[in-house]
């Protein structure tokens, strides 16, 4: 990915193909509750249809804090093994860890980590199992379907 596309994608904020993480524990942790966290996110950003959409790890909610990624287990091939266990059918994703140099920057120095999802055909994107754990007040059923409508997500039945 581009600097200028990567600026450009913070700079209008979150909405309907655009969602900021400033973390991502999937992969670092034993918890059900990030992974079911992602494979929402994936999942209602595959639904947007034939357009690309964005999970950009290591952006603020309001676009404003930026992080460098410390998890070392979100990788290419991680997200894409989830994704075929995860959403049925599997979302078509690329994954770009980036770190840019430029000076003057508040990006400067920082690694981060954009999801492209898509873009997709018109096909209703699914969980494929179940993420539940009551400890962590999680629960997603298998065969749900997320819709993104803006900045949030909900549950189609």
């Amino acid at each position: 990915m581009r600097y200028s596309q990567f600026r450009q994608l913070v700079s209008a904020g979150e909405g309907r193909r655009v969602d900021f993480k400033i973390q991502c524990k999937a992969f670092a942790c034993r918890a059900v509750a990030p992974r079911a966290e992602l494979a929402k996110d994936i999942c209602a950003m595959a639904n947007n249809g034939n357009v690309a959409s964005y999970i950009l790890v290591g952006v603020s909610d309001d676009g404003r804090r930026f992080e460098s990624v410390t998890n070392p287990k979100l990788t290419d091939d991680n997200l894409q093994s989830f994704c075929k266990t995860a959403i049925y059918p599997p979302p078509k994703i690329r994954v770009h860890a980036e770190r840019w140099d430029h000076p003057r920057s508040a990006h400067r120095d920082k690694d981060f980590v954009i999801i492209q999802i898509g873009p997709h055909s018109r096909q209703a994107y699914r969980l494929a199992r179940d993420f539940i754990s009551y400890n962590e007040r999680v629960v997603y059923r298998r065969n749900g379907v997320w819709v993104r409508r803006g900045a949030t997500r909900s549950l189609s039945a």
